[in-house]
């Protein structure tokens, strides 16, 4: 069955290929010029790319199917039921890599606009470096992983932790904040579950704000 799931794997568009393509989609359904241009395009986006690739497991699993077994239908009819429980765990496993896989969109979302923004910067350790005092880093979920990730003692530099996370603490936000941390979340969800908290930006404040240091550097 760990065959199977490499076949399956391996008949899947590249990821970044699937970001591009949800990406373009929703382009075309988000005016330009909305206030909160870049909060719906990364909400959207990650929605948009997430259906598109359970479509593709679902086109990769068949035609993974048709190569071993053909058109036959009563072999494949054979085979499911042969092997139902190992195929139970072989779709867990797919399940449970989308996790992970949301975070790593997530990460190649915001390079996409920051490049797009025309925001210059460099990628080190998962990290995009704006500048020695301004760097982004992405987690889809927080928990307590914002802590290896945390600006050192001393160190004058400004996290930017951009995040999709619903259940985040007040007071992990404010030790964060201590901690030289600002979290950015698209905007309803800043609206809908941390109206009260002055310590979040939306991402586009975040994308005005990287725009500012941009024009600084010009001058």
């Amino acid at each position: 069955m760990t065959e199977l799931r490499k076949l399956i794997i391996s008949n899947l568009p590249d990821q970044r290929k699937i970001l591009e393509q949800a990406i373009n989609e929703t382009k075309q359904d988000i005016d330009p010029d909305l206030e909160d241009f870049h909060s719906s395009l990364m909400i959207e986006s990650m929605d948009r790319a997430e259906g598109i690739y359970r479509i593709e497991e679902k086109k990769a699993f068949d035609r993974v199917i048709r190569m071993k077994y053909g058109n036959s239908l009563d072999k494949v009819d054979d085979w499911l039921v042969e092997n139902f429980e190992e195929l139970q765990k072989m779709f867990m496993s797919l399940f449970q890599s989308r996790k992970p896989r949301a975070g790593k969109t997530l990460h190649d979302l915001i390079a996409v606009i920051l490049k797009n923004s025309g925001i210059p910067h460099n990628e080190v350790k998962n990290q995009f470096i704006i500048n020695s005092t301004t760097k982004i880093a992405c987690m889809r979920t927080i928990r307590e992983r914002w802590l290896h990730i945390s600006p050192l003692e001393g160190e004058k530099s400004l996290l930017y932790l951009v995040t999709q996370d619903e259940k985040i603490a007040l007071g992990t936000i404010k030790e964060m904040r201590i901690r030289n941390i600002i979290l950015v979340l698209p905007s309803d969800i800043k609206m809908h579950f941390y109206s009260e908290s002055s310590d979040i930006i939306t991402l586009d404040n975040l994308i005005s704000k990287l725009n500012e240091i941009k024009q600084q550097n010009y001058f």
